[in-house]
């Protein structure tokens, strides 16, 4: 049995964790991202695979946007705070 790509897991784990609710607390969900969307996994995933792409329909602002709603993750912070992946982030547009 084949092993499974890790950043695939990561983000499997990171949708998960959008859609489960923290009871007795405020934040949206164990991320604590407010309507976790399909472009801030889509970042995500090419952040952690270090990807650089110019291939983007997304404005280079919007991408930026987007990577700073996902370090304000508690969760995310750690991951998205490394110079690789920040230096992938900065190429995503």
């Amino acid at each position: 049995m084949p092993e499974k790509d890790p950043v695939e897991t990561v983000c499997q784990w990171v949708s998960e964790l959008a859609m489960t609710p923290v009871f007795g607390m405020q934040e949206p969900n164990a991320l604590g991202i407010k309507d976790f969307s399909d472009l801030q996994l889509a970042v995500l995933r090419r952040a952690l695979k270090g990807a650089s792409s110019k291939e983007s329909s997304h404005s280079e602002s919007e991408i930026e946007e987007t990577m700073q709603s996902l370090r304000k993750s508690l969760l995310l912070k750690a991951i998205l705070e490394s110079p690789t992946s920040a230096a992938a982030a900065s190429t995503l547009s």
